[in-house]
């Protein structure tokens, strides 16, 4: 569970890397665009303002032309219509775009040239007409020439208008307004002269406009074919006594589609990239850490059951020796009492005890199984606690005897015949037996006491037993340690007694 746990945290994680990544990459792909875009709207603004240059200064040439009929005005020459055909067809450019030069004094047109075909013209007030009024008012109060229009003109067609303000000086020496010298320009020529179709051609969309009257009307003065009005860039470009607005775009906008595209497929593939290599590597340590926790159990195992063998191998070392020592005792007796019939079958009897005992505990030895999982199964056998006692009274006989103990043993018990493990209790038994004898010095005394306690558990019963002597016994400090390995309270030379310190150990194992 923890295995799939840790997988699905690490594709979390992953994708958490991916999601990081494609914004930030997304987020560099951005301000690339961007930075491209400056760059692009810097070369459309210089555009836009070489553009209006352009106009400018054709507008200044167009004025300085009419120049002469200004100047001779100020000086005060009366000029008359001939003179002024004749100058006019001096300003005549060779494209036509001056369509008509009229002086209006006092704002009101009183002389044009030509004057076949805009007679119309002739006596329009251009201080009083609703468009004309703001330009021509504008240009007469800041002495400075003003364009206006384009316009739709009383004589027909549409043209745009140049206000050059005139003015004289008076003999105290003030100057006084006089009239306006007015050039009426076919716009339409005009923008061909300023081959604005040629940004068509660079790939812009442009429209020129200016305020009208109104401050929120728009004035449009020129445009491609097919502009529209969306994120385009406005450039404020000064002309004579009025400002353009220039608003350009490129044709395919300043970031074009497929550069967005390839923005969003780059960013997506080196995010998804990026994500593989870190899944990968991830999954590479998760898989090392696995496989590390995996041979850390196995080794783990493998000492525990090398520990188990090993204290299994000890526990019954110990075990063998008690039985081996009575079927020698009982051996050594036999032969020094071979003539004695009695004797001999007693002896035989009770060496035969031992050694079923001995082989049950070899058998145990045998089961390897067992042995390396640590873990010892109990069998379910018929036992009979008197018979049990009787025979460990046989194993330990010649040892109380050749110590000079008194070994005695009482029962109280209502069920001798029960199911268990008669082996492992035996085994229990001469531990605890065995260590009595052995710490108990000669001459002392060992009671065994067996009774039946109430249990309140169904088709199950309890004995208590008491194994009580007069050895060297151990003290109340000690008994936490009273099962750990080769532990023992007193040394060989303080109990003047040989041990390793296995018997109680091994019956915490046996139990």
């Amino acid at each position: 569970m923890k295995n799939k746990i840790d997988k699905k945290v690490i594709r979390i994680r992953a994708a958490l890397v991916f999601l990081t990544m494609f914004v930030i990459i997304l987020g560099c792909t951005f301000l690339v665009n961007e930075n491209q875009k400056k760059r692009e709207q810097l070369k459309a603004a210089y555009t836009a303002e070489s553009t209006i240059s352009r106009v400018e200064v054709q507008l200044n040439r167009y004025m300085a032309e009419s120049d002469l009929v200004k100047k001779s005005i100020e000086d005060g020459l009366m000029i008359s219509d001939a003179q002024f055909a004749q100058l006019s067809r001096l300003m005549q450019d060779e494209d036509y775009i001056i369509k008509t030069h009229e002086i209006a004094k006092d704002g009101i047109v009183s002389q044009i040239y030509p004057i076949q075909g805009n007679e119309n013209a002739m006596g329009f007030n251009v201080l009083e007409d609703s468009e004309r009024k703001k330009a021509a008012l504008l240009a007469r109060d800041s002495g400075e020439y003003t364009i206006a229009g384009p316009f739709d003109l009383v004589q027909g067609g549409t043209g745009v208008l140049l206000f050059d303000p005139v003015y004289q000086t008076d003999a105290q020496g003030n100057e006084k307004f006089w009239g306006f010298s007015v050039l009426v320009m076919d716009w339409e020529k005009f923008i061909d002269k300023m081959e604005l179709d040629k940004l068509e051609d660079a790939g812009y969309h442009y429209q020129i406009w200016k305020r009208g009257n109104k401050d929120d009307e728009q004035v449009v003065i020129a445009q491609c074919v097919n502009f529209e009005k969306e994120d385009t860039l406005e450039v404020a470009c000064e002309v004579p006594n009025d400002t353009w607005y220039f608003e350009i775009i490129p044709e395919n906008g300043w970031i074009t589609l497929i550069q967005r595209l390839w923005g969003l497929l780059i960013s997506f593939m080196t995010a998804f990239i990026i994500m593989t290599v870190y899944l990968q590597f991830k999954m590479r340590r998760y898989r090392e850490q696995i496989h590390e926790t995996q041979l850390e159990k196995a080794v783990h195992e493998a000492k525990c059951a090398n520990e188990a063998k090993t204290r299994f191998l000890f526990n019954m070392s110990h075990d063998i020796r008690t039985p081996m020592n009575a079927i020698i005792g009982f051996a050594d007796l036999l032969e020094k009492h071979i003539d004695e019939k009695e004797r001999v079958r007693d002896y035989i009897g009770k060496i035969k005890s031992s050694s079923e005992f001995l082989l049950s505990l070899i058998n145990y030895v045998l089961e390897t199984a067992r042995i390396e999982s640590g873990k010892m199964s109990l069998k379910k056998e018929v036992c009979c606690a008197s018979r049990l006692i009787e025979s460990l009274t046989d194993v330990f006989e010649p040892e109380v005897c050749k110590k000079g103990l008194t070994y005695s043993y009482t029962k109280d018990i209502e069920h001798e015949y029960v199911m268990g493990d008669d082996t492992k209790v035996r085994e229990i038994f001469i531990n605890i037996i065995g260590n009595s004898l052995k710490y108990t010095p000669a001459g002392g005394k060992i009671t065994i006491d067996i009774r039946e306690i109430p249990f309140d558990r169904e088709n199950y019963i309890a004995y208590k037993i008491v194994v009580e002597d007069t050895g060297i016994g151990m003290s109340e400090d000690y008994l936490p340690h009273i099962f750990e390995e080769f532990s023992r309270e007193h040394t060989s030379t303080e109990s003047k007694v040989v041990g390793t310190g296995l018997g109680l150990p091994e019956l915490l194992f046996r139990s």
